[in-house]
C-alpha cells in the first residue's frame, strides 16, 4: 500500500468484492486475489507517473538556485572589470 492512495480506497475495494461475493455466491479466493493483482498495477502505474514528473520537478531547484550563483561566478569579474 502507497500513500498516495489513503486506506478508504482500499477498504472501498475490499468491500466491493466482498458484496459481489455475497450477492453472486462464488468464490472469494478468486476474486480477492484479482483485486489485488488490479490494485497493485494500478499503484505501480502511479509511482510510475510520479517517478517520470521527478526529474522535471528537480529543475526548479536547479534553475532558482544554482543557476543564478554561476551566473554570478562566471559573470561577475567580467562585469567588474567592464565598470571599473
Amino acid at each position: 500500500m502507497t500513500a498516495s492512495r489513503p486506506l478508504s480506497f482500499y477498504a472501498y475495494a475490499l468491500g466491493a468484492v466482498l458484496d459481489a461475493g455475497r450477492r453472486v455466491g462464488s468464490g472469494l479466493v478468486p476474486a480477492l486475489e484479482r483485486t489485488a493483482e488490479e490494485l497493485t498495477e494500478r499503484d505501480r502505474r502511479s509511482f510510475e507517473a510520479r517517478l517520470r514528473r521527478a526529474p522535471v520537478m528537480l529543475v526548479i531547484p536547479l534553475v532558482v538556485t544554482i543557476l543564478p550563483g554561476f551566473a554570478l561566478l562566471t559573470l561577475g569579474p567580467f562585469l567588474r572589470q567592464l565598470l571599473a
